[in-house]
């Protein structure tokens, strides 16, 4: 039951502080590449908003935007607005 509550919080954007603990700590061991593809959507937020991730990445993320959680895609947008993009 557990893990079900879990993953619906996960849906709907609801974490706690040891979720963001802990992508921080996957995050600053993985390229930024792994972290792009994390299955952690906290890790894909932080990835998608790092200075590292360019136009041409961004582009190619374009298409997986309707892919990701309602959430998370506004991050998406945001950094892609910001870019000109």
């Amino acid at each position: 039951m557990y893990d079900k509550v879990e993953d619906e919080f996960k849906r709907s954007g609801i974490f706690g502080d040891w979720h963001f603990a802990d992508a921080l700590n996957e995050f600053f061991e993985c390229s930024i590449e792994e972290s792009l593809r994390s299955n952690n959507t906290l890790v894909r937020m932080l990835a998608v908003l790092d200075r590292r991730v360019g136009k041409r990445t961004l582009e190619k993320l374009k298409s997986t935007i309707d892919e990701q959680p309602e959430w998370l895609r506004y991050f998406y947008q945001l950094r892609l607005e910001s870019e000109g993009l």
